[in-house]
């Protein structure tokens, strides 16, 4: 009987890891300038994130009426549409940490060299994506505020004032704000954290055709 009831917590035990929760936030971004030409000019847009200790998917927050596709060139190149494209940060066999655009709709995995990162303009810095911002930044930073687990930042240069919440236990900034004091400019991200029950989305692409970046054109 013994036997029976370890071999049933074992795996009750195993199906409960295999259930756990991943983190999910959706991000919201906001950025507005104030140009030369006195024009004002503000972007905003959403992505969702999901992630555990070895992964992390990033993807955009698309309207209803976004067309798939993304143009040709002269030689038939496709072009790759970053709007598109989910980034699926992971750590390989070797402990190094890369990254992976998928395009969902193609059934296409894009696999980056760390120059193509660079030409893309996106970000190689793993802590970076996981938190939103690199957490060795915090330490050159005021704290204002604590309470329930949250810590709020603040510091000042000579042309940015930077306000950071940051969520203790999840590892990650709840609020990014950065403005110029000048009043010219001025950058948001928000983060609405929650746990969800659901298939990693990274494990949905194991048999999707692969590319490499130079398969696409300029």
């Amino acid at each position: 009987m013994r036997v029976v009831i370890s071999m049933l917590l074992l795996t009750l035990g195993a199906t409960a890891a295999h259930a756990a929760p991943l983190l999910s936030a959706t991000i919201s971004r906001e950025s507005q300038t104030i140009g030369n030409d006195g024009v004002t000019r503000t972007n905003v847009f959403q992505e969702r994130m999901y992630r555990d200790a070895n992964n992390i998917w990033i993807e955009r927050v698309l309207p209803q009426h976004h067309q798939h596709g993304g143009g040709h060139d002269e030689g038939g190149h496709k072009h790759l549409d970053l709007s598109e494209a989910a980034q699926h940060y992971f750590i390989n066999d070797k402990k190094q940490a890369k990254l992976n655009l998928v395009l969902q709709e193609d059934k296409t995995v894009v696999h980056l060299q760390d120059v193509d990162v660079e030409m893309l303009g996106l970000s190689s810095c793993w802590s970076c994506a996981y938190s939103l911002i690199d957490p060795k930044t915090l330490k050159g930073m005021t704290v204002t505020k604590q309470a329930n687990g949250i810590t709020w930042y603040e510091t000042k240069n000579k042309k940015n004032k930077v306000n950071i919440e940051w969520d203790n236990k999840n590892n990650i900034a709840k609020r990014i704000e950065v403005r110029a004091l000048n009043g010219l400019s001025y950058n948001i991200i928000k983060a609405n954290i929650q746990s969800v029950n659901m298939a990693e989305p990274w494990k949905k692409y194991s048999h999707f055709t692969n590319k490499d970046y130079s398969d696409f054109g300029d």
